[in-house]
């Protein structure tokens, strides 16, 4: 039943997170260079964005300066061209849209590791996994810890489905009280038997 519950819960995640992340168009392996420039400064829209602060950095000191003046007396519209130097404007463009690329990259590297079902689990190996099943371990518990981790249920009842945890040493001392009681049972009946032959 646990194994259920925790394929089930996967399932929601899955087709609540998982498949809406990949009709986005990120997935698993998705690689983020071939979408990340990087060198932007290369780009045609870099060039684009350079030439549009020079004509407007020599027009503020051509026409623009001009134009102004001739109506400075009437009133002063010098604050439209104090745009400070051209080459710190683009300077700083251009860093802005760096920073936004390490940001964005970092969100989508996020989204990514959701992908992963063992997340936050990184020692895990399938070999591990089929052993803490092959030990009692419910199959898919792995899968749902990263997701569900926070959640009550999680921490008060699946986590307690653990390879070493609370519920499978729970099992285990009933097995080997099962056991126990088959042995007695099994040698009450010998004596039985042997009680029964004496008399």
């Amino acid at each position: 039943a646990v194994s259920a519950i925790s394929e089930k819960m996967y399932l929601l995640f899955s087709s609540s997170v998982l498949e809406p992340t990949r009709d986005l168009g990120i997935y698993e392996e998705l690689d983020l260079n071939e979408y990340f420039h990087k060198d932007i400064g290369a780009l045609r829209s870099a060039g684009m964005m350079r030439d549009t602060v020079d004509a407007l950095d020599s027009f503020c000191k051509g026409d623009a300066k001009a134009s102004f003046d001739a109506v400075a007396d009437q009133i002063d519209l010098s604050p439209l061209c104090r745009i400070g130097e051209a080459s710190t404007i683009k300077s700083e463009i251009t860093e802005a849209v760096k920073d936004r690329i390490v940001k964005v990259r970092k969100s989508i590297e996020k989204v990514k590791g959701w992908m992963d079902p063992y997340k936050s689990q990184e020692s895990l190996t399938s070999e591990k996994i089929a052993e803490f099943v092959a030990q009692g371990e419910p199959e898919g518990l792995r899968q749902v810890m990263g997701v569900y981790s926070d959640s009550s249920f999680f921490k008060t009842y699946l986590k307690r489905w653990e390879f070493r945890g609370e519920f499978l040493d729970l099992i285990a001392r009933l097995e080997q009280g099962i056991s126990a009681l088959d042995a007695a049972g099994a040698e009450l009946a010998k004596k039985l038997a042997s009680f029964k032959d004496q008399y």
